[in-house]
């Protein structure tokens, strides 16, 4: 099987505590997609900031899943496609992560509202919750690291319970434990499928790379599910290939094994 595609996720599978993807891993994703292969990032950021200078390092032209699989943006963070957490809904959800003193934050535009420090990496970018118009709210979340895994299993239970028409993940990023919270609708596995119908590729093109549960739709959706060495035990069990960890730069062993002959 001639694979065309590799999609993946961003932090725990490209990145590490250091945000820079390695130069090895660079030099083998634009050799890859000079080859004419498409590589495309699957995260739960915002595509402004962090990932946008990552898929300009890149040289990707390609477009990218962000949000937790909310939109579908091109390089220059236009949104092609879209999918939004209803305006009333957003507000209960809000107002329910408030009431139970949890560290919130929306992701709406370029801006990540909150009423916590979260330090200088998004600067202009973060403005008070009080400011926050609810409209057209792709993502809610807790911030990474103000849980453990189990506090963030036992929040996602409980809002799962209460909340019948959201999407919840736990999440991991370098700092530690948070959720995502997206509308029914918009989760990777969605979102990869149209991203296909955009590139018109079939799912059987493409290779999804995660470690995290909120990859578990993109693996379920691709054509190959690729879990990395340091993924969590649930997406292990369901990948088709584990890769080295991210620390080993796996992804390199990814486009060795199923694209060696491209």
């Amino acid at each position: 099987m001639k694979y065309k595609a590799i999609v993946s996720d961003f932090d725990g599978t490209l990145v590490g505590k250091d945000q820079d993807i390695p130069e090895p891993v660079i030099q083998a994703i634009k050799s890859f997609t000079n080859k004419g292969n498409i590589f495309s990032i699957a995260t739960g950021r915002m595509y402004a900031g962090r990932i946008e200078s990552q898929v300009k390092k890149l040289g990707l032209k390609s477009l990218q899943i962000t949000r937790v699989g909310s939109e579908i943006v091109d390089i220059i963070g236009k949104v092609i496609w879209g999918k939004y957490i209803k305006d009333n809904e957003a507000k209960e959800i809000v107002d329910y992560l408030k009431q139970k003193n949890q560290k919130l934050y929306v992701d709406k535009d370029v801006s990540i509202y909150t009423d916590e420090n979260i330090g200088t990496e998004y600067g202009r970018q973060v403005k008070p919750l009080s400011s926050l118009e609810y409209l057209k709210i792709p993502k809610i979340g807790v911030l990474g690291g103000s849980l453990t895994k189990f506090e963030a299993e036992n929040l996602v239970k409980d809002m799962g319970d209460k909340f019948h028409y959201i999407n919840i993940f736990a999440a991991h990023n370098p700092r530690g434990w948070g959720l995502d919270i997206t509308a029914t609708g918009a989760t990777k596995q969605i979102a990869l499928l149209e991203w296909a119908k955009l590139n018109n590729l079939k799912r059987e093109d493409i290779v999804g790379v995660g470690d995290s549960y909120n990859d578990y739709p993109l693996l379920t959706a691709s054509g190959v599910g690729v879990a990395m060495g340091n993924a969590v035990d649930e997406l292990k069990e369901i990948a088709d290939f584990i890769a080295p960890t991210q620390e080993e730069s796996g992804i390199l062993e990814v486009i060795n094994k199923y694209f060696q002959d491209k």
